[in-house]
């Protein structure tokens, strides 16, 4: 019997507002941090506004017109202004997406391919998603899209990941070494598919060709 409980999008709406919220507030309190470097009056009047006016007019005495845009930003304005200044609203759209399952671009040469590229790694950077996940990604694309295309891709990925601050190398991930790769790929296989069908492959591959299975 299937226990498991399967969650819709709409069980994620709240959470989502919550999340969005404590955004607003890292800008808030960002804000007052600022005010406090030049007019402590004016700060104190900030906190007090904050704690006392309706939310709605708060942010529309304190963040009007684009600023109010600026504060649902999970990074700072200037942060926001170095990945999406100069992009056109369908490149921007492209970094942005976080529904999509697939997204697939078609863009001549000279098109901007390699700024899309950076501000949506450093898009993915600034939104949560690990280096290594990332990096991974890209690993996994060669076989899709060719050596010689990820090989480019990566310098590109390596300078966003040290212009936000990750160190490099990233840590490996690795859970096998070169001495027990076989032997821990065999099991693996075995514990999916049954030891006696692995056993089976072994027997009835055709001669010479035991490296594939290895392989896999």
């Amino acid at each position: 019997m299937e226990n498991r409980i399967k969650y819709k999008v709409e069980d994620y709406r709240f959470l989502d507002e919550f999340y969005k919220q404590k955004i607003r507030q890292i800008h808030i309190v960002g804000e007052y941090a600022n005010m406090m470097t030049k007019d402590y009056q004016q700060a104190l009047q900030f906190v007090n506004d904050y704690f006392q006016m309706d939310y709605q007019k708060f942010i529309h005495k304190y963040f009007a017109g684009e600023r109010e845009k600026e504060i649902e930003l999970n990074m700072t304005p200037a942060k926001y202004h170095q990945l999406f200044d100069g992009l056109s609203e369908s490149q921007r759209k492209i970094i942005e997406d976080n529904t999509s399952k697939y997204i697939v671009v078609s863009a001549a040469p000279g098109s901007g391919k390699t700024k899309v590229l950076t501000s949506r790694i450093a898009y993915l950077v600034q939104n949560g998603v690990k280096p290594r996940e990332i990096r991974e990604v890209v690993y996994q694309a060669m076989p899709y899209v060719g050596f010689n295309y990820v090989i480019d891709l990566l310098p590109i990925m390596n300078e966003v990941f040290e212009n936000n601050d990750i160190k490099l190398p990233l840590d490996a991930q690795a859970t096998t070494t070169q001495e027990d790769r076989k032997e821990k790929g065999r099991q693996y296989m075995e514990d999916v598919f049954g030891k006696g069908a692995v056993e089976n492959m072994y027997q009835t591959c055709p001669k010479g060709q035991e490296h594939i299975i290895d392989f896999q």
